[in-house]
């Protein structure tokens, strides 16, 4: 695998062109530190890059570009002539299809939060769990997350960095007077923040590497002593965003390979972990959670700063060296990487992915597919022997309709007389090898491929569906670990983040400047199921208004919006002081529920046959009518209001089916016992009725 581009000629833009850099100034100290990094790097490279039992004794860019090539479903070019370029597709479709069920399930984020007296926050964990919602509805993070699934099921583990990021631009303002066509015009210049918030970035496994590659967690007690990952950028893009940089100055064009690229024993200024071309930069983030360091580096050169402690010992005085903290760029203070693993492996940092499990069959399938082809133009076009002592273009003796002059019967004949094709055990073989690659992974029938027909009622169906969906129980397992450990990564930036002032406003009243923090709105779920919206006000004003005051501005928010405000309106506001809680001290714990969004019709069926069991097993009336009727509506994929009428309404006509009754009571000729009154359905009938879609619609209305 190339790293970067093989480029050797000059590619740099005229205005970035340099003739010589000055290297970066060093206490004998920081040249010892920053050597023993580089051994550490060397050491991490050196370790994943040899031949592993859990890469099938293969180097580990190799095995990466097998596994790759499966699921791209890669055709190699044939060998001779008489070869077939073919790929059945099959790991690919394999993988498809696990992706493609796991993008079937939201993955909600279920916070639980301590303070430093281990009270439970049960408020506040909830409006982290909505603020994570609304950070990665922002990022469109559902698109990201096709991609950080397939990696998974690809490579058998994702890596996935939670981040701040700014995006500037370049705006150019033209004069007014200038005229289109007109060569004497000049603009000016500025640098303008575009857009910036949290973002989850997937990595490429060849651009990480763990400091120990026998463990499996990524953070904490058994976690990486220290992780880093290298890029490789041309130098103009690379200046884009470190020109303003103090040591961007000292960072070459060009690097000399050096022994120390193999033994960093000799300190250099200009290095690299892999041997790079003209024109291009190396850039190494290394993260040390132990330590609490950080360092970033393009071409040997320290971007960051380093600080020098002299501390007296017996003897004499010992320079201490601190790298820059981790926390400034990782509010947790962990690594900040999400790790997503299919099948984990003993004592591996990798797992075990699904084309690794099927690479095996999948060769015999492909193989067993040319044979079968072979076997099929042999039968078509045999090969043939000829007695008449005349040469023959192979067209005129295979291609119908050709006329042949002074030929006799059995002068062309085939080598093989009594090849007849491909045979039923053929096929057997060919059946056998696909069951194997089921067995490996989801049946067919899951996948929807197998068109044989079968008379199963709907019961045996979801049965079947339940046991297929124990194969892909540890791809669950991953998702939900790895969007745990992403989520608590997540609070933690929005922590730091999303608590800075957005700009300062003038308070005309008290004649002053203030800073105006961010208000985040979202929609959520509020008691009883129904859909409401939440607004979260960074304030430092939260003293100012009671729960009285809060619960008018809910009231009234929809009149300000131009919305007629319902009696069980679903507004909430919640007010957080931003400087308090980015500098409390929590303990954040979070786990993950796969939720069906809705496109999963196996989701519509458990929930009708578990409605009908409820009914039957503790009656219609110990149900809770409200919260299934939301329940509902998102699994039809519909507007709750498309279904239901309101609460109003609803007691509305429950009133008058009570006076009706009032007026006509039970015996009179105008009512019938175990009849509807008016045509309208009620609970007690319900419970009555043999049939269950009946009883579901009654209980739903």
């Amino acid at each position: 695998m190339d790293p970067i581009p093989l480029s050797g000629v000059q590619t740099i833009h005229p205005n970035n062109e340099v003739n010589s850099v000055p290297p970066a100034e060093y206490s004998e100290a920081m040249k010892n530190y920053i050597m023993h990094k580089r051994r550490r790097m060397i050491a991490a490279r050196d370790a994943r890059d040899v031949p592993r039992d859990e890469t099938d004794n293969m180097p580990f860019l190799k095995w990466y570009d097998i596994q790759k090539k499966a699921d791209d479903q890669y055709i190699a070019p044939r060998k001779n002539k008489t070869d077939t370029e073919i790929n059945t597709g099959t790991i690919r479709d394999k993988d498809t299809t696990l992706v493609e069920y796991a993008m079937k399930y939201d993955f909600e984020p279920v916070a639980q939060v301590f303070d430093d007296e281990d009270e439970m926050l049960e408020e506040l964990a909830e409006t982290a769990e909505d603020m994570v919602r609304k950070s990665k509805l922002i990022e469109e993070y559902k698109q990201k997350a096709k991609l950080i699934y397939r990696s998974m099921v690809t490579f058998g583990t994702a890596l996935v960095e939670d981040g701040w990021f700014e995006r500037w631009v370049i705006e150019k303002n033209i004069g007014k007077s200038f005229k289109m066509g007109s060569l004497d015009s000049t603009w000016v210049e500025r640098k303008i923040k575009q857009a910036d918030g949290c973002q989850a970035k997937l990595w490429d496994l060849r651009k990480c590497y763990f400091g120990d590659i026998r463990k499996f967690f990524m953070n904490g007690p058994q976690g990486q002593p220290y992780f880093f990952t290298v890029e490789y950028e041309s130098y103009d893009v690379t200046k884009k965003f470190f020109e303003d940089w103090d040591n961007w100055k000292s960072v070459s064009t060009t690097v000399v390979i050096s022994p120390e690229m193999t033994a960093a024993n000799t300190f250099s200024s200009y290095w690299t972990l892999r041997p790079i071309t003209l024109n291009y930069c190396e850039i190494i983030r290394y993260y040390d959670p132990i330590e609490n360091e950080f360092s970033l580096t393009i071409n040997g050169t320290e971007m960051l700063p380093i600080m020098e402690k002299k501390i007296r010992q017996e003897g004499g005085v010992k320079t201490l060296i601190s790298g820059f903290p981790l926390t400034a760029v990782s509010p947790s203070g962990a690594i900040p990487f999400a790790k997503f693993d299919l099948e984990p492996m003993h004592e591996s940092a990798y797992s075990k992915s699904q084309p690794a499990k099927m690479r095996v069959w999948g060769d015999v399938e492909n193989m067993i597919v040319k044979l079968l082809l072979r076997m099929m133009k042999q039968k078509s076009d045999p090969t043939l022997g000829n007695k008449s002592g005349k040469n023959f273009h192979r067209e005129e003796a295979t291609t119908p309709g050709t006329i042949i002059n002074d030929i006799r019967e059995g002068d062309l004949f085939p080598i093989l007389p009594n090849f007849k094709g491909p045979e039923p055990a053929d096929f057997s073989m060919f059946e056998m090898v696909k069951k194997e690659l089921d067995k490996n992974s989801v049946d067919r029938s899951f996948q929807g491929t197998d068109n044989q027909p079968q008379n199963e009622t709907a019961t045996q169906d979801m049965n079947d569906m339940k046991a297929q969906s124990l194969k892909v129980a540890s791809m669950f397992d991953g998702i939900c670990y790895g969007e745990a450990q992403l989520n608590w990564l997540r609070t933690y930036n929005i922590s730091k983040n999303w608590t800075k002032p957005i700009e300062v406003k003038v308070d005309s009243f008290n004649k002053a400047l203030v800073n105006k923090y961010r208000t985040v709105t979202m929609s959520t779920s509020i008691d009883g199921g129904q859909k409401g919206t939440k607004k979260i006000i960074f304030t430092k004003d939260t003293h100012k208004k009671s729960s009285e005051d809060l619960h008018m501005e809910e009231i009234g928010w929809d009149d300000k919006r131009g919305m007629a405000t319902k009696p069980e309106s679903g507004n909430r506001i919640i007010l957080l002081h931003p400087e308090q809680y980015a500098q409390m001290k929590f303990s954040w714990f979070y786990t993950t529920v796969p939720v069906p969004n809705g496109s999963d019709p196996l989701s519509y069926i458990l929930f009708a046959k578990q409605i009908n069991d409820a009914t039957t097993f503790f009656g219609p009336d110990s149900l809770n009518v409200k919260k299934l009727k939301h329940r509902f509506a998102a699994l039809t994929g519909n507007d709750f209001d498309t279904w239901f009428i309101s609460q109003q309404e609803l007691d509305q006509k429950q009133q008058m089916q009570q006076q009706q009754q009032m007026q006509n009571p039970v015996g009179s000729p105008q009512t019938v016992p175990g009849k509807p009154i008016n045509g309208n359905p009620t609970i007690a009938g319900a419970a009555q009725g043999a049939n269950p879609a009946a009883s579901l619609g009654s209980i739903m209305k």
